[in-house]
């Protein structure tokens, strides 16, 4: 069963779900990005950043079935505009489910292109997300 990602806003988040089959195994990948709240990002008890988003996602299958807890689990994020802010990587207690999160500062109304995969020290460990997010 797949983990629900977490959200900060009281609006249900805009969620979008890919399934991406390898060759050998199944990677489901679920994203979603806070609601439509202008500044529903940040750290929790801190103020809020204006003109930022936060995007929560969640990997599972393939490699990560097995991956140990401890394995060092990077994001590499790249967007055509805008800061990435806070970016992280861990594991879902109870299961073989991987969150990334980050916040995305934006000005402007310009539609902003996202791409973002996951690594460790033996390369990539997933397919490569790609978003489209309008501000």
């Amino acid at each position: 069963m797949m983990a629900s990602p977490m959200y900060l806003s009281r609006v249900p988040p805009r969620r979008k779900i890919c399934s991406v089959i390898t060759s050998k195994e199944r990677l489901r990948i679920e994203a979603s990005c806070s609601g439509s709240i202008p500044s529903a990002s940040g750290i929790p008890g801190q103020k809020d950043r204006p003109h930022s988003r936060k995007f929560v996602l969640d990997f599972k299958g393939g490699r990560f079935e097995h991956l140990p807890w401890e394995t060092k689990v990077e994001p590499l994020i790249t967007v055509s505009r805008g800061q990435i802010l806070t970016p992280a990587v861990r594991p879902v207690v109870g299961g073989d489910t991987w969150r990334c999160n980050f916040d995305l500062l934006v000005d402007g109304k310009d539609p902003v292109d996202m791409r973002l995969y996951l690594k460790d020290a033996k390369g990539a460990l997933t397919e490569t997300w790609l978003y489209q997010y309008t501000p």
